[in-house]
């Protein structure tokens, strides 16, 4: 699919592409996890504890990972 973008639009075209595709899926996959991790939980009701997104953001590897 890359090589099809770039030989249609250039470099910037793949990249631009799938910018794009994840920038719309993003709020459909954002309230999917949430749905299925209040199911996990109602479910399990473990003494597991929950894991922040502050914290996750304060750490460098996380973000390195969102970024690639």
């Amino acid at each position: 699919m890359g090589a099809g973008l770039y030989d249609i639009g250039g470099y910037i075209m793949p990249f631009a592409t799938f910018a794009g595709i994840y920038i719309v899926m993003y709020p459909y996959i954002a309230c999917i996890l949430c749905t299925s991790i209040e199911k996990e939980d109602k479910s399990q009701q473990s003494g597991k504890e929950d894991i922040k997104l502050k914290v996750l953001l304060s750490k460098p590897r996380f973000i390195f990972g969102l970024l690639s």
